[in-house]
């Protein structure tokens, strides 16, 4: 099989304590997240930032903003505020004001609701909405640094008939996949991660770069390799076909196509 390799550095979870608040959305916030597109010959790259600064005149909302690396990509902005433990946001360009539910943190195992995502928000300002169920609330997951969190299942509507995803949701802070990646969790051809999310400057959040450089006669080494998905689920055996990582230290993959 013909191979296309990148050498990438693999993240590595560093244990990193939070602040005590019910979300982290509130002024000074900042979530940066890895976006890679596989359905182009060559993998894309690009680094997502969503910020709020700054509150609107009269209401209890922020300002939140979310820009790209690739300049090609428009930055948009949202309105964003809470109720307790839950997180809505609106479209600035819509006329009125329409709250759409982003997070619900309180959700406890057996408890569902719709949730919207902005990033997959078409022209007229219609979200992309689907039903999430609680499967599991675990405290102090050692999975991931500690955070409280909440696992999904992923429904396209209440009753619960057709499962279309599952997901993690670090409570207080964000979707794993990425602060506006709160639902469509195993969209295809795209694939995303939370990287790292810092209050006034302060880390709270960091998936840190293990490493960054290796020769190609030591990743060729006789270590046996290990095979991942795009979305990071490690698979029995090497895939015949398509995009994937393979892994030989905890330091570096290589994404073959």
């Amino acid at each position: 099989m013909v191979t296309k390799m990148l050498v990438l550095a693999v993240a590595a979870l560093v244990p990193i304590a939070a602040v005590d608040a019910k979300t982290y959305f509130q002024d000074g916030m900042k979530w940066e997240m890895c976006k890679s597109g596989t359905q182009s010959p060559d993998p894309i790259f690009v680094t997502e930032t969503v910020s709020i600064d700054g509150e609107m005149d009269g209401m209890n909302a922020r300002i939140m903003t979310c820009g790209y690396t690739d300049p090609s990509q428009p930055t948009v902005t949202f309105y964003v505020r809470t109720e307790g433990e839950r997180v809505y946001c609106s479209p600035v360009s819509s006329g009125d004001l329409e709250w759409h539910l982003l997070y619900d943190f309180s959700l406890k195992a057996g408890e569902g609701c719709y949730v919207e995502s902005p990033s997959v928000s078409s022209s007229d300002g219609i979200f992309f909405r689907t039903y999430v169920k609680c499967v599991s609330v675990k405290e102090n997951d050692p999975e991931w640094q500690g955070w409280d969190t909440i696992r999904l299942e992923e429904y396209d509507s209440h009753d619960c008939g057709r499962l279309i995803g599952s997901g993690i949701w670090l409570k207080g802070l964000a979707s794993v996949n990425g602060v506006l990646d709160n639902n469509r969790f195993d969209s295809d051809g795209v694939c995303s991660s939370l990287e790292s999310a810092s209050l006034k400057g302060e880390t709270v959040y960091s998936r840190t770069p293990s490493s960054v450089t290796m020769s190609e006669s030591d990743y060729e080494s006789d270590i046996q390799p290990e095979y991942y998905s795009i979305d990071g689920v490690r698979l029995k055996d090497e895939p015949s076909s398509g995009i994937y990582l393979k892994r030989k230290t905890s330091g570096v993959v290589k994404i073959v196509r």
